[in-house]
């Protein structure tokens, strides 16, 4: 390749890179906004999410406590965290007859407990 032609490959690389950069200058104002959003939204941490997926498993109904501890271990989550995320959700534990733990999400504000049980928080 002579000495005109490497300089000319490098202007056509030179023109492809500041197209490039144009079309991410572009997307400055969309990245600032997500950015702002974020900031927003303030820092989501580990338990943030915890409790999100503790919710998440408790919607269908009770379920063993230690399953649910189980569940957020496996998923990455550190035992202590899961037990504060069931302190942030305000889960009703039950202990049944044959001394298993039942994890619940707390009861509307319009139901009641029923007769005979309770919670302890």
């Amino acid at each position: 390749m002579s000495y005109q032609q490497q300089i000319n490959a490098l202007e056509a690389r030179v023109t492809a890179l500041e197209r490039r950069l144009e079309g991410l200058a572009e997307l400055e104002p969309r990245v600032e906004a997500a950015e702002a959003s974020l900031r927003a939204r303030g820092p989501r941490g580990a338990r943030d999410e915890a409790v999100e997926r503790l919710r998440a498993a408790l919607a269908g109904g009770p379920r063993l406590g230690r399953d649910c501890v189980t569940e957020l271990v496996a998923a990455g989550f550190a035992e202590r965290t899961a037990y504060r995320a069931a302190a942030v959700v305000g889960i009703v534990r039950r202990q049944g007859a044959d001394g298993e733990v039942t994890w619940a999400l707390p009861p509307a504000p319009a139901e009641a407990e029923p007769e005979g049980t309770t919670a302890r928080h």
